[in-house]
Order: C-alpha cells, then sequence, then structure tokens
C-alpha cells in the first residue's frame, strides 16, 4: 500500500494557532523588543538569536512588516473612502457614457426632421446628457480628493539605523549549572527608523497592537 501523502495544511489561520505555532509565536515575543521615541518619533527594535544572520534577516524582516502594519493602520479609512467614491465614479461615468451615447444616436438618427415632437425629445436627452455629465464631473473630483488623502494619510519612512549582521554575542548561554559558557551565546540585530506623520501615543497604539495581534505575521525566515 501506498503511504498517504500529509495533506497541505495552507496559510496559517492567526484565529486557530497550533500548540507548536503557539510556542514560536511566545518565543518570537521574547526575542523581539520594540521602543517608540515620543519626542524623536523614532521607533527602535531588536531581536535576538542564536545565529547572526538569522537575527540580522529577522531584524530586516521585522522593520518592513511593522512599517507596513503602520501604514495600512493609517490608511484604512481613506482606502475605504477611496474605493467607495471609486464606485460612485465608475457608476457615474457609465450613466454619462449612456446618456452621450443616446442623445448622439437620436440626433444622427432625426436629422431630416423638424417636428416639436423630436425637438422637445432631443432637449430631453440632451438635459439628461448634461445631468449625467455634471454628476461625472463632480465624481471625478471627490475621486482625486479621495487620491490625495490617501497619500496624505501615507507615512515616510527614514531608516535612521539599518539592520546589520552583528559581529558577536551580544549574551553568553549557561550550561546546565549555570555558568556561562564561552561561544555559546545569542546574537542581537537592531534596527530604527522614523515615521514623518503623526507622534508619539498613536504610534506606541499602532505598535502594541502589530506586537500583540502579529507578532509573527510574514517572518517567512527559518526559526532558531
Amino acid at each position: 500500500f501506498r503511504a498517504e501523502e500529509p495533506e497541505d495544511e495552507g496559510p496559517t489561520d492567526p484565529f486557530r494557532l497550533t500548540k507548536e505555532e503557539n510556542e514560536v509565536v511566545r518565543s518570537l515575543q521574547e526575542r523581539i523588543s520594540t521602543s517608540v521615541d515620543k519626542k524623536t518619533q523614532v521607533v527602535s527594535l531588536s531581536v535576538t538569536m542564536q545565529d547572526p544572520l538569522i537575527a540580522a534577516t529577522l531584524t530586516d524582516t521585522v522593520m518592513l512588516n511593522l512599517q507596513n502594519y503602520i501604514t495600512q493602520y493609517r490608511t484604512d479609512k481613506a482606502r475605504h473612502d477611496l474605493e467607495f467614491t471609486q464606485r460612485l465614479f465608475d457608476e457615474a461615468q457609465g450613466k454619462y457614457y449612456a446618456a452621450q451615447q443616446r442623445y448622439a444616436q437620436y440626433v444622427d438618427q432625426n436629422q431630416a426632421l423638424s417636428r416639436r415632437s423630436f425637438r422637445t425629445e432631443e432637449e430631453r436627452l440632451q438635459n439628461e446628457m448634461s445631468l449625467a455629465y455634471s454628476l461625472y464631473n463632480q465624481t471625478a473630483q471627490q475621486l482625486q480628493l479621495a487620491r490625495a488623502k490617501v497619500q496624505e494619510s501615507t507615512p515616510v519612512y527614514a531608516v535612521v539605523q539599518p539592520a546589520t549582521v552583528p559581529s558577536f554575542k551580544s549574551f553568553e548561554d549557561d550550561d546546565s549549572r549555570g555558568v556561562r559558557v564561552p561561544g555559546r551565546g545569542r546574537c542581537r540585530g537592531v534596527a530604527a527608523f522614523r515615521t514623518g506623520v503623526h507622534r508619539g501615543v498613536r504610534e506606541k497604539r499602532e505598535l502594541k497592537g502589530y506586537m500583540r495581534n502579529q507578532p509573527w505575521s510574514g517572518l517567512g525566515i527559518p526559526y532558531a
């Protein structure tokens, strides 16, 4: 008999973690630390791992994920408003194009007619087209404002200290007797960046939410 192949577990469900995944999360929470300077708006973070390359790689990955989280957090309402305005614009554009097409077809088909009924229908179609254009023009302006709002809400980051591979171990591990063992220890990767939008309290709330809800999100590197 052929051995059964393990089923593809798929992406990790953050609402239903396995025992092993919970252990990884707890370990990462202990190894990752962050702080926010309210005055300078500098977010500092450090990651402690056994391997210096993994420490630096994970530090850089956490920094990028944290920046993406802050960006999504701050632009969430503006992006939802943009999506709603885009739908209104698309609808208004479709109605205007349809009214424009109906007016053009009617005029082309009745060019030789001079009856009053023709003129009345032409005026009605023209008024519908003008009204549709007015709404289309208004939604186009609102769409531009919504796009500008998203751009305005998007923070700009400046990396103050990029993540680099540490050249020495920051901690020495103890053996079973509690004695420090040279050469066996952990390396700490550090990084810092500054955001150019808003200040202190909001950054701290975003940072706390990120570390509480998504400490493992998108890390994608081997655990050591």
